[in-house]
Formats: C-alpha cells, sequence, structure tokens
C-alpha cells in the first residue's frame, strides 16, 4: 500500500486549493482511503500521520 498527497481543486474563491492524502493499493492503484480536504500541507501531514503514514524511508526528492 502507499500513500500520496495531492492538492485539489475546492468551490471557495479565497482557498481554492485543499490538501488531501490518500492510501493507494500497491496492485491497482485504487483508492482505499481518502482524507477531508485540509488548508495547509502540514495539516494534512499531522492527520496522515494519525491514521499511519510514516515518513520514514520516503523519498522526498531532496537531494540536499
Amino acid at each position: 500500500m502507499g500513500w500520496e498527497f495531492a492538492a485539489v481543486w475546492g468551490d471557495d474563491p479565497d482557498q481554492a486549493w485543499r490538501w488531501v492524502w490518500r492510501r493507494v493499493a500497491d496492485d491497482s492503484g485504487a483508492v482505499l482511503q481518502e482524507s477531508e480536504a485540509f488548508p495547509h500541507l502540514d495539516a494534512c501531514i499531522d492527520d496522515a500521520r494519525r491514521n499511519g503514514f510514516d515518513q520514514s524511508g520516503c523519498d522526498t526528492g531532496d537531494t540536499g
């Protein structure tokens, strides 16, 4: 099972982009669970951690 974080379009023009986390099946890519939408990425990541997300071992693309 994998995790993904996505910016999704919302209805509020002042905060059009919202963040969600998704748990995704490795074999099919099917979304197994999805969070509510959060206004900030850090709040979304905190909620994902409460739901089992473990950031250790993640490839964040940071090369520095």
